[in-house]
């Protein structure tokens, strides 16, 4: 398969290091979803009877960053009214086809959700292009649960990496009105002790970015 040269700075070698980084266990998610268009069908678990071959085969994730960074060659100068930076959370909205067609009507909206993703795949998406190339008017931010999940996570170290990713979307995108959401509570069974320790790490965590949110006054 013959790969097109880049107008938008992202070359093989960054592509390749996407597959890489899926290998080394960056995202170990598969999925499958109700099929729309071929560069959705790219994304397929392996065997589902609607399932395009991507350039990457089963690497989902590596696919799905590709179809990013084509979309936004594909943008010729256009801006984009609202991007979405997160994990699942905010990836799975593209799942419910009827409700995401009547919100992103008369918008050009990326969803910049990857199922499984945490602060650091995040981070490694911005510094590779995932934020280069266009004009956003709006950015909503949520990410975090992914993080906080472990028991040896630290609520305040997962801050500190939130703060840091709005630093770089201001770099990147200065323009753009920024939204930081805070981290839903964690699972579907409220007796779980796993969900309560976990949920307990995402408030803590949101208590540190609303502070820092006051502070910034931004």
């Amino acid at each position: 398969m013959n790969v097109k040269k880049w107008k938008h700075p992202v070359s093989r070698s960054i592509v390749k290091l996407a597959v890489g980084c899926w290998i080394l266990g960056i995202c170990t998610f598969a999925y499958c979803v109700s099929p729309s268009d071929s560069v959705a069908r790219m994304e397929f678990k392996s065997g589902h009877e609607t399932r395009d071959t991507g350039l990457f085969g089963d690497y989902w994730w590596a696919n799905r960053f590709l179809n990013h960074h084509r979309q936004i060659e594909n943008l010729n100068g256009k801006p984009v009214d609202l991007v979405m930076l997160g994990d699942s959370i905010t990836h799975f909205w593209e799942w419910h086809w009827k409700s995401w067609a009547k919100f992103t009507k008369g918008l050009t909206v990326f969803n910049f959700g990857y199922r499984g993703d945490a602060t650091h795949n995040l981070i490694w998406r911005i510094e590779h292009g995932e934020l280069d190339g266009f004009k956003a008017k709006c950015i909503v931010l949520m990410i975090g649960t992914n993080n906080n999940w472990p028991e040896s996570s630290n609520p305040v170290a997962v801050a500190e990496a939130i703060k840091k990713i709005v630093g770089m979307i201001r770099e990147r995108q200065p323009e753009a009105k920024l939204v930081m959401h805070p981290i839903f509570p964690r699972g579907n069974a409220p007796g779980s002790p796993k969900d309560i320790s976990s949920s307990a790490r995402n408030k803590k965590t949101n208590e540190l970015i609303a502070q820092f949110a006051n502070e910034d006054g931004k």
